[in-house]
């Protein structure tokens, strides 16, 4: 069983507001329908846009099903991808990603700690605790063609890394 995982990146610096909702991505619908169980090449695929102070990187985790090689995994990861940038993501999958994002920043503040932890970081990352205030605003902004145009721009196959893990065998176990 091998397992990839696919940087695209770094984007240019843009500021928390107008972050598009890629965390979690349009990946965690159709796409994931297509890699999961139509093509049948994955049997987990997650997606992560991590902010932090250096440029991000948009990653892509996904576990090939057995008998399923990184090689053919990467080449449908890459097909679903690009489809992200031909066609607009569907209104509801759009919705979803926005709605799954205000949820993840309300757990975050829900302790007195997660508030801290966020305040902190924005104030470090984005030199503005406030920005944290414009981040809904910000998703509310972006449309299912901003994604699409981003997907054309960065999650291309010149801008990526690949990283594939493959476990070791009895034999190799051996000599570690």
């Amino acid at each position: 069983m091998t397992e990839p995982l696919i940087g695209r990146g770094p984007p240019p610096r843009a500021g928390p507001p107008s972050r598009l909702p890629l965390d979690p991505p349009p990946l965690s619908g159709a796409a994931y329908t297509a890699l999961v169980r139509e093509h049948e090449v994955a049997t987990e695929v997650a997606a992560e846009n991590a902010w932090g102070i250096d440029p991000d990187l948009f990653s892509v985790y996904a576990q090939a099903r057995p008998g399923k090689t990184g090689a053919e995994l990467e080449r449908r990861i890459d097909a679903v991808l690009e489809e992200l940038g031909a066609e607009p993501v569907p209104p509801d999958e759009l919705a979803k990603a926005k709605n799954q994002l205000r949820a993840g920043l309300v757990r975050g503040l829900k302790t007195v700690s997660g508030k801290a932890n966020q305040i902190g970081f924005f104030e470090v990352v984005f030199g503005d605790h406030r920005a944290l205030l414009a981040l809904e605003a910000g998703w509310d902004r972006v449309t299912a063609e901003d994604v699409a145009r981003v997907a054309r721009e960065r999650l291309v196959p010149a801008r990526r890394t690949v990283v594939t893990l493959v476990p070791l065998t009895g034999r190799e176990e051996g000599r570690r």
